[in-house]
């Protein structure tokens, strides 16, 4: 399966189904432009039996008047005339259809539940395969394949599959924004066809993709999707955001995808057995993909705190416990070496380090690397505040402190978080956009709080905890 899928991340020719030239509807037409705008640069077959021409290429009036094979069909036209189409599809060997259209299962009417069946029974008899119906399909950036403008051209570590269309989106805006670019994307609607397992199997040995962000609905056959995450969670991270954990959102779940959303507990037990991360919101999700690609594993949840503030020492360590990690005091080696550099008056060289140096670069640096020299701890957490900041020392410093503190803690033989707190005012975002580019650029785990970086920490402790002993 997984050599067959290459043909749909990455075909060689695709048809368009359903053309218009009004610039309001969202068909084979805005697919066309966006596809020309991303620069694929394979064969593209409008089909529209209205239509001679579309933005000087030919259109045909049926799949079958395509010359040439045909890899993937998306298809833009009324449910009620795709068995026709897809009896072309077979006709012609067309590999994948994917279906933008709606109005099948997802309806839970019978009259869309039998379209729905008619369909597969028809792809079926001829080898076709099917995404969705009701679906976004394909982002691939390498291959110029995608139906929005506004995502990233380039591509990156992070493979993306989600039923649903504009939870999909999320994801790449948000992983965007944090300097997680996509490898492959695949919207799957009602997974009438191929399904999560499928997409699975493809990213787990897709050599571009090292970490699988999900938001899944429901599955189609329970057995084999816990026994092919079982199998798949061992050779890459895969995280699971599930739709429908609630009674209204199971309700929901079933007027979208028309999928079997499962119990709660079911689900929970099921991330914990196959060794999957299971996430509670798209925040968490993107947060624990940062830490499975930028930060090194810790080597046990015991966790050094260093910032500047009492109060935030306070909470910062009540959010870490929580998260499941744990803020044990430094021993007196640590502390004595702490307390030559810090004054004794309004600070602490325990765990947390309430350190005072937080505006001086380099004495913070020195607070980074002594605190790092403890045997007993796994990772650090370093947070700062940027208002406060801002208010007191400048913009200028601030690019300092940020320099200090990258090149201190990528060279503290540690795994280190790094925490740029907030509390919103104009200058302040300014400035966090500014410095936040900067972590990017070094591949950095960066996060707005305490308290979803130590979530994100225990994430990928417990998955690697899971994996097999090398």
């Amino acid at each position: 399966m997984t050599n067959d899928l290459q043909h749909l991340f990455y075909p060689r020719s695709i048809a368009l189904i359903g053309i218009s030239t009004n610039p309001l509807k969202f068909g084979g037409g805005f697919w066309i432009n966006v596809l020309h705008e991303l620069g694929y640069s394979g064969k593209i077959y409008p089909v529209s039996p209205k239509l001679n021409e579309f933005n000087g290429l030919k259109v045909y009036p049926t799949v079958r008047d395509i010359p040439e094979s045909v890899d993937l069909a998306i298809v833009t036209i009324p449910a009620h005339l795709t068995p026709q189409f897809m009896e072309d599809c077979v006709y012609k060997g067309v590999k994948f259809v994917q279906f933008y259209t709606a109005g099948f299962s997802e309806t839970g009417e019978e009259e869309g539940i039998k379209l729905e069946r008619e369909l597969l029974k028809i792809a079926n008899r001829g080898g076709v395969r099917i995404i969705g119906p009701n679906c976004m399909g394909v982002y691939s950036p390498k291959s110029g394949i995608c139906w929005r403008y506004d995502f990233p051209r380039k591509s990156g570590p992070l493979g993306i599959m989600a039923q649903s269309g504009w939870n999909a989106v999320e994801i790449v805006k948000l992983g965007a924004t944090h300097g997680v670019l996509c490898s492959e994307l695949i919207s799957y609607g009602n997974a009438s066809d191929l399904n999560e397992s499928d997409f699975l199997d493809y990213f787990a040995s897709d050599p571009e993709t090292k970490v699988v962000a999900s938001y899944i609905e429901g599955v189609r056959d329970g057995r084999c999707f816990f026994t092919t995450l079982s199998r798949v969670s061992k050779i890459k991270p895969f995280i699971i955001l599930k739709g429908g954990r609630t009674d209204a959102g199971t309700r929901a779940v079933a007027s979208h995808t028309s999928s079997l959303a499962g119990t709660n507990e079911i689900w929970n037990a099921v991330m914990k057995q196959s060794g999957a991360i299971g996430v509670s919101s798209f925040d968490e999700l993107i947060d624990t993909v940062i830490a499975c690609l930028y930060m090194e594993v810790p080597k046990n949840r015991k966790v050094g705190l260093i910032g500047s503030g009492g109060g935030p020492s306070v909470t910062a360590a009540d959010e870490c416990e929580s998260a499941g990690l744990q803020v044990p005091p430094f021993p007196d080696s640590i502390r004595q070496n702490l307390n030559k550099l810090m004054p004794k008056e309004g600070t602490s060289s325990n765990n947390p380090v309430d350190s005072p140096f937080l505006w001086d670069p380099e004495m913070f640096g020195k607070t980074i690397r002594t605190a790092a020299e403890c045997t007993e701890i796994g990772s650090l957490i370093v947070h700062a505040e940027i208002d406060s900041t801002i208010v007191f020392v400048g913009r200028k410093v601030i690019a300092q402190i940020t320099r200090s503190i990258i090149d201190n803690a990528r060279n503290c033989g540690k795994p280190v978080a790094f925490v740029l707190r907030s509390v919103g005012t104009p200058e302040a975002r300014q400035v966090l956009h500014e410095e936040q580019a900067k972590f990017v650029k070094q591949g950095l785990p960066l996060y707005p709080s305490i308290s979803r970086a130590s979530k994100a920490i225990d994430n990928l402790i417990q998955y690697n905890q899971g994996l097999p002993e090398k």
